[in-house]
């Protein structure tokens, strides 16, 4: 199992180690590339410019080498903050096939980039880097949260027949987006917040029930403030909520010394262990 992630600025929160761990829990084999502003050099040589991919946002920063990684060598390219509950993740992570693999609705409905993967250099990835070459050159005064990710992906779908080119997973089917796969209805940021770390009754809820694909994808930038201040992995599990539930169901914590987690992220221009 070899995955690739992005990640650079502040320490990662300890919630987000937790769900890493998750990754080496069920993958012990796992072997993570953790691609930051120390060598995305070398994955967006002769694609695109460093120096304007370097002043989007963290999160389209990720999108941009999730693009040019599964462009160059495909393989599965996953958000941090995605957890893994059990051993059928592994056949949803790895797919047969050089198609772009990704949960969503349809290709015309959308389809979320916090997993994306393919068994090999990736065709559709490659128009994907050359309209973000497009939309780069130059960069807008303003523009979208999607201009690198969604944006130009939607343009290329209607532009142009790639049915043979990707393979959208109901993401509803298989419930990675597990709080829009319960029925209930609220805002999606509140939803989120609500059902994983807010309210207690969804601590005992019957998720594999519901998450089938052992793959849940969570958002980092809507995880409540406090949630990202715990700085002991004792006081988040500790916590009354889904989140912790999940995370002591799907892997035995008390064997599983999360200490040890073989993760180093560059931050500042040093490398800290995660």
């Amino acid at each position: 199992m070899k995955l690739y992630t992005f990640w650079e600025g502040a320490a990662p929160s300890v919630y987000l180690k937790a769900c890493v761990a998750t990754w080496y829990s069920h993958f012990p084999e796992l072997e993570l590339t953790i691609i930051d502003h120390s060598n995305m050099g070398e994955w967006l040589e002769d694609l695109l410019p460093v120096s304007e991919v370097k002043k989007l946002s963290f999160a389209m920063q990720s999108d941009v080498v999730s693009a040019a990684v599964l462009s160059k060598v495909g393989g599965v390219f996953v958000d941090i903050d995605t957890i893994v509950t059990g051993e059928r993740a592994r056949s949803f992570m790895l797919p047969k096939d050089e198609r772009l693999h990704c949960f969503g609705i349809s290709p015309e409905s959308g389809f979320h980039l916090a997993l994306l993967s393919s068994s090999g250099p990736n065709q559709l990835a490659r128009f994907w880097v050359d309209q973000i070459a497009r939309r780069l050159s130059p960069l807008p005064g303003k523009y979208e949260w999607s201009h690198v990710g969604n944006a130009p992906l939607s343009d290329i779908l209607k532009s142009m027949d790639t049915k043979d080119l990707i393979k959208v997973l109901d993401k509803n089917k298989y419930g990675v987006i597990l709080e829009t796969s319960l029925g209930v209805k609220a805002h999606p940021m509140e939803l989120y917040r609500r059902i994983w770390f807010e309210e207690t009754k969804y601590a005992d809820l019957n998720y594999r029930n519901v998450a089938i694909a052992d793959l849940m994808l969570l958002h980092n930038s809507w995880t409540p403030k406090w949630v990202k201040e715990i700085t002991s992995i004792p006081v988040l599990l500790s916590k009354d909520n889904l989140f912790s539930s999940v995370i002591c169901d799907s892997m035995d914590v008390s064997r599983f010394d999360m200490s040890s987690v073989p993760v180093k992220f560059r931050l500042d221009g040093d490398s800290h262990e995660f």
